[in-house]
């Protein structure tokens, strides 16, 4: 016995699917993380202790590991993308001591900022990538 079916409606379901991995794709992903981080790096230059304002001035977000060499966060959502941020090593100006004000040293105590700046915009960052990425799959939905 054969049989046969016809299913109606497959290609713009097709369609429908190919715009939801647009919507989540690298790039989206990167430019959604990058506006989140953007909320933390904004409230570690306000917690950022100063002298020259060399270090204000170094924290920045980015997508390039290099550059931070371990100091500052990193935000990602379980996907390729990691977005970092911090005070930038070999930038101009050069943050490169930034983990020497966080974690303290043997001759200088602890000011941390990074940690402060990131656990004080958390919920923020959550619902900004939430609603960020929410809004590109609707868009990605109604075509």
């Amino acid at each position: 016995m054969r049989m046969s079916a016809r299913v109606d409606g497959a290609q713009s379901l097709v369609r429908k699917l190919d715009r939801f991995t647009e919507a989540t794709s690298n790039k989206i992903q990167r430019q959604v993380l990058m506006e989140a981080g953007e909320i933390i790096a904004d409230r570690a230059r306000e917690l950022v202790p100063v002298d020259s304002g060399d270090l204000r001035g170094s924290i920045t977000v980015s997508d390039k590991v290099r550059a931070y060499d371990g100091q500052g966060l990193t935000l990602g959502i379980g996907g390729p993308v990691t977005i970092y941020i911090g005070p930038q090593r070999g930038s101009k100006p050069d943050g490169f001591y930034g983990h020497m004000v966080e974690w303290g040293t043997v001759k200088m105590a602890a000011q941390p900022f990074m940690r402060p700046a990131f656990d004080s915009t958390r919920g923020q960052v959550q619902s900004r990538i939430r609603n960020d990425l929410a809004a590109a799959i609707a868009k990605a939905a109604r075509g």
